[in-house]
Formats: C-alpha cells, structure tokens, sequence
C-alpha cells in the first residue's frame, strides 16, 4: 500500500472512475492501517480525476456512482481524506500507537497536531480509544508543561477514572503500563526533591 497515483496502462491510458474505486476499494477494511491508506487513495484518485463530478461517482450515495462504486458514501470519505492529509494520524510509522476505528481517527484528526502529538505522549491516545474520548482530557495552561515528577496522584487518579469506562483488552493494558511508567518517574522525582 503506497498511496501514490494509480498508475497508467501499459498503453497510457489513464485510469477509468471504475478502476479506481476498485483500487481504493482493496485498501478499505479493519484498522488504522487501512484507513490511512485508503484516505491516501481517495486523495490520489480525486487528483487523478481532478476531483469534480467523476470523483463523487465512487462513491456509493452518488446517484450515478460506478458499477463498483465504494462501500461508503462520500461524507466518509471526506472523513479518510482528512485522516490521511493529518500530518501525525496520517502517518503510517503512527499505526501501533493509533485506535483502530476509523472514526475516531477521523475525530482526531480535527484536533491539531501538537494537541494529537502531546496526547500520544500522555496516553490518552491510544489503541483502546473510543470515540467519545478522542477529544481527550482538556489540560489547563499550566499543566501543558508540567513534567511527570509534578503530577500528584489525585491528578493520575482522575485520568484513570475518566479513562476506564468502555476500556479493555489492549488499550486497558496500554492504560496500565502508562501508569506504571508514570508511578515510576513520579517515585524518581519525589525521591530527587523539590527543583
């Protein structure tokens, strides 16, 4: 999977709105990995058909759509679009780290990157992340840059409550080893002292 434009027929022929939804249909499935993917295609068809009408035709609330048009409608391929354009949710070497709904990828990548990037960081984002929590917890100004020695455990308390309705399986586990990894900076900073 490479994202990069449909190539042209041994004789140059561009290809038809036909072919390249069944091409972009074969990334289409389960995963972060293939919802980047796929956003990546729609992109590379939509600047190989040079977006307008024939675009929309893959697409399957189009009136006219292709025989093989997609097995989404169009709203939710603006959705991957977005996904693949976002300069962290988009990248590929992110995926192990990413929840694999598509749709809370694609509410997380209405946040802005360093928001997204800083959440990767803390933990909130993370394989088990349900969509209603893609928004993450709202740091004040001055928690932005706190680091892990100053963060009492009320505070860590609070993220796990927060965190745990409708966790479990790996983003449970995820969740716990970010807090083990967090009790034990905080036990090296308590045993440092005050800065």
């Amino acid at each position: 999977m490479s994202g990069e434009l449909f190539p042209k027929d041994h004789q140059g022929r561009s290809p038809t709105a036909e072919e390249l939804a069944v091409w972009v249909a074969a990334a289409w499935g389960p995963g972060a990995a293939a919802a980047i993917e796929t956003g990546r295609r729609l992109l590379a068809a939509k600047a190989q058909l040079r977006g307008g009408g024939e675009f929309g035709r893959l697409f399957a609330d189009h009136e006219h759509r292709v025989l093989s048009s997609l097995p989404f409608g169009s709203r939710t391929g603006e959705r991957l679009m977005a996904i693949a354009r976002h300069p962290v949710i988009g990248d590929p070497t992110r995926v192990s780290d990413l929840p694999s709904s598509w749709a809370t990828l694609a509410e997380l990548s209405r946040l802005p990157p360093e928001r997204v990037e800083a959440g990767l960081v803390a933990g909130w984002i993370h394989p088990g992340l349900q969509r209603d929590q893609a928004t993450g917890p709202a740091p004040a100004a001055d928690e932005r840059t706190r680091s892990a020695a100053e963060v009492t455990a009320d505070e860590v308390e609070v993220l796990v409550v927060a965190t745990l309705p409708g966790l479990d399986g790996p983003g449970l586990e995820y969740l716990c080893w970010r807090l083990e990894s967090l009790a034990s900076r905080c036990r090296r900073g308590a045993d440092e002292g005050p800065r």
